[in-house]
């Protein structure tokens, strides 16, 4: 029932323009824990479960240097061998982790442990701008993400004498996804990406805020903001994607189709080698949320695990991308299908 009804009762939400963009996301979230597939899973799989170390987490603020008023909400997650009381010395690669349009990483703490006890050190923060494209755009999103890699490599963070910022991983779901491939564009320290269902688009869907939509003038065209973005990238890129519905447009094909294969009706390019793209079919866009599906977000830190190994670790993990483990995850229907370059 919830699902059967839910688009409608979310126009009628539109109905009340006072909302805030939050608690839009709040709403929805709720609306769609029930419709989210739920795909098998491995539990005697090493990546999909938790590695060595106890994970270490901080609250921090972030200075944001375009506004000083507006720092970054953010968490340290850091490897620990002691139940998380102190950070376990080590050489350690640096993730930063984005949440999608208007969610907070905070949804995405699951991954971010798990990537902590394989190893790695994550750094999750929000916008500054709560997430919303409306408000100060892509391009200052992308900026963002230097400006937390720049914390990171500084003295005032505490973690530079652990942490390899020059060679640096970003995971991102949805509008933090494609602006990660932004970031890269923008920045050489960026070296690895895991980009969950990327939307390429200039914002939320118009059906929700179309006041909004037809006053910004990206969102007509929105895939145009990333023609020749693409094509400056030097990273790694695993590219999960889901079938799109009505949060990620099917008609406009905003989705994680065009950061591979590109869209020649825009002169788009798609991502260079090495790259994976991985479809996992009929699973909601929010399914990558692990609040909301269990299956989704296990095979997706697993898959993701495996790509962070290989390319920042150098702990050749190709089996689970281009391999055995992945073709196991094709005959079992975790995975419709899986492309490389």
């Amino acid at each position: 029932m919830i699902c059967k009804h839910f688009y409608a009762s979310l126009i009628s939400l539109c109905d009340f323009p006072r909302i805030h963009p939050i608690t839009y996301i709040a709403i929805l979230l709720g609306m769609l824990s029930g419709c989210a597939a739920d795909n098998a899973t491995n539990p005697d799989d090493p990546l999909e479960n938790r590695g060595i170390y106890d994970v270490a987490v901080n609250q921090v603020d972030i200075p944001n240097p375009e506004n000083t008023n507006a720092p970054f909400s953010a968490k340290v997650y850091f490897p620990s061998l002691d139940g998380g009381a102190s950070w376990a010395a080590g050489d350690y690669k640096l993730i930063v982790l984005t949440p999608g349009f208007a969610a907070s990483f905070n949804l995405y703490e699951r991954y971010a442990k798990h990537f902590t006890s394989h190893g790695f050190v994550v750094l999750g923060f929000d916008f500054a701008s709560g997430g919303n494209v409306l408000d100060g755009g892509h391009e200052y999103k992308a900026r963002q993400i230097s400006y937390v890699i720049d914390y990171a490599a500084s003295e005032l963070s505490g973690l530079a004498q652990y942490i390899d910022s020059d060679h640096v991983g970003l995971v991102g779901h949805s509008m933090g996804a494609k602006v990660s491939f932004y970031a890269a564009a923008l920045d050489a320290r960026i070296s690895v990406i895991s980009a969950m269902d990327p939307v390429n688009a200039g914002g939320p869907p118009c059906f929700i805020f179309p006041a909004k939509c037809a006053a910004y003038p990206v969102a007509p065209n929105p895939a145009r903001e990333m023609v020749g973005v693409l094509d400056n990238i030097n990273v790694a890129s695993l590219i999960l994607r889901s079938e799109p519905d009505s949060l990620v447009n099917p008609e406009e094909e905003f989705n994680a189709s065009w950061f591979f294969y590109g869209y020649d009706g825009f002169g788009l390019h798609g991502v260079p080698s090495p790259a994976v793209y991985v479809d996992l079919g009929k699973v909601s866009h929010i399914a990558y949320v692990p609040l909301f599906s269990k299956g989704v977000a296990s095979f997706s830190k697993r898959i993701m695990t495996a790509w962070f190994k290989t390319h920042l670790q150098g702990e050749l993990m190709d089996a689970y991308y281009d391999g055995a483990i992945i073709q196991e995850d094709i005959a079992a229907g975790r995975v419709l299908s899986v492309d490389y370059r």
